[in-house]
Order: structure tokens, then sequence, then C-alpha cells
């Protein structure tokens, strides 16, 4: 036995634990030269260790264990490039792939850094400014049971999209739908002008902020200052919220010129009570 080394002395020689060495045998990569049927032990010489560190090399390298067994197996430099060459091409798509990731990390973190902004303007008054939004939207009936009728609205909003949802469309359309974001401050509810007017303050509409194209309901918010409301509450009681806001217009001597909104942008999730929601009121005013 003194022409052999010991699974420990391969081990110390190569810094490869002796538990992937065992890994190693058991998946038939790399075999001892003898094993003792009486104690299981495991024997190695020293002309396998040039192999070991072949292995651990293709290991890193990102070879599978089959790959790693068929170059063993076939040792022919040709076939060795063929394993290297697919490896390589996906080594570049992983690449990509954590490009993406990398992007929709950042833009996560921007929506994140948005949030903490809000937190710390709840249940004040300010002006903002909003470019144009493209939207689609479906209506809310009102046949159903007052309760469920924001419900009602998403879960046919949902579908909609879910049925237009191939991968044709998902070339179509922007961030959101195709999973590139948070799936937070995407949604809203549109209140006619008149339905303020006349005080009963009904939403008609619920839109999705994005221009869907394979979706007919489309809607153009236009660009347009805005007098706004962070809330944080349940959000049942937006109404009271709403009249904070038209009370601090007319004290301020604002004229309201179109729809109001009522932007979602936390719920569950994100919200530590599960009955509470962030979002906002936004009144177009001149």
């Amino acid at each position: 036995m003194e022409d052999y080394l010991t699974i420990g002395e391969i081990s110390k020689l190569t810094a490869v634990p002796i538990s992937t060495l065992r890994y190693y045998d058991s998946e038939g990569i790399f075999s001892p030269a003898l094993k003792d049927e009486k104690n299981n032990y495991r024997y190695y010489t020293g002309f396998q260790i040039p192999v070991l560190k072949i292995i651990v090399h293709l290991k890193k390298l990102g070879f599978t264990n089959d790959s790693i067994k068929s170059h063993l197996n076939n040792l022919n430099y040709s076939h060795t490039l063929e394993l290297i060459t697919k490896i390589i091409e996906e080594t570049k798509a992983e690449i990509k792939r954590l490009q993406r990731i990398e992007k929709e990390l950042i833009q996560n973190s921007e929506q994140i850094k948005y949030l903490i902004e809000i937190d710390e303007k709840i249940d004040a008054f300010f002006i903002e400014e909003i470019d144009e939004i493209k939207a689609v939207y479906t209506e809310i009936s009102l046949d159903i049971d007052s309760k469920k009728i924001i419900q009602a609205a998403f879960k046919k909003l949902d579908s909609s999209l879910n049925s237009n949802n191939s991968s044709e469309v998902s070339k179509k359309i922007d961030a959101p739908l195709s999973n590139t974001i948070l799936p937070i401050g995407i949604y809203a509810l549109i209140i006619p002008k008149e339905n303020i007017d006349n005080g009963s303050f009904k939403e008609e509409k619920i839109i999705l902020m994005q221009d869907v194209k394979n979706i007919e309901k489309k809607i153009t918010i236009p660009k347009n200052r805005f007098a706004c409301l962070y809330c944080k509450n349940k959000f049942k009681n937006r109404r009271e919220y709403i009249d904070k806001l038209l009370e601090w217009v007319k004290e301020n001597g604002f004229e309201i010129i179109g729809d109001a909104i009522i932007h979602f942008l936390a719920g569950p999730g994100f919200v530590k009570d599960p009955k509470e929601l962030l979002y906002a009121v936004k009144i177009p005013i001149k």
C-alpha cells in the first residue's frame, strides 16, 4: 500500500474536501484506484491527482457532472472543445439573465426609495405636475355590492390582462406587465369631475397605467398640475381624505379642471396592516 494515498492524504494535497471526494465517487466522476471491501477505505494513486485538478477546474468553469464524465470518457480534443463551446453559450445567456436581474433590482430599489419618500409626506398637501399618462381601463359596475365594487373591477381588469398576456403581447407592453418592476403604483381609480361636482364621488373606472396594445379600452390622462394628498389608512375611509383635499383646493383658490385620481401605491406585502393601503388622492387644478 506504500504507493497509494488515503482519501485524507489526497484531500490535503489537492484541498478538495473529503466529502467532495466521496460525492465524486458516488457520482462516478472520480473514483479511487482501490477500495478495501473489508473496511470501505478508499485509496488513490499520485497519477490521479492531475485528473482531480482538471475536474476541479472544469467544475469552476461550469461543467456539469455529465459533461465532466463525457470529457473523461472520451479524452478527445474536438469533443472537449464542443463541451466548452456549449458552456460558453450557456454562460453568455446567464450573463444576459443576470444583467436583466440587475436592471430589475435597480428599478425596484428606486420604487422602494420612492415609497420611503412618500411615507414622510403622509397627510401633507402639495402640488405636483404629472406628465401625460396612457392607460388601459375597465368600468366599475354599479350593480355589484358596494363593498365588492373595487375588488370586482380589479378582477375584471386582471382577467382582461391575463387573456392578452401571450408572448406577443408581452413584447408590446412596458415594465410592470413584463415583471421588471414590483407590482406597486401601477393601478388607480378614476372619479369623473361630474361625480366630484355632484358630491357622489363614485369611481367609474379602474386603470392600469400602461399602454397595452391588445386591450381596446384606453384612456389618456393629460399632463396637468395636480393637488395631491398621500394617505395611509383603511381604503373605506377614502371619502374623508377626498373631502380634506377638496377643502384645501377651495381654500387656496384653485379650480378643479378634470377627473380625480385615487392612485394605489402600496398594499398587502408592503404595508404592515393588511387592512391599510398607501394611496394618493390627486385632483387636476389650475
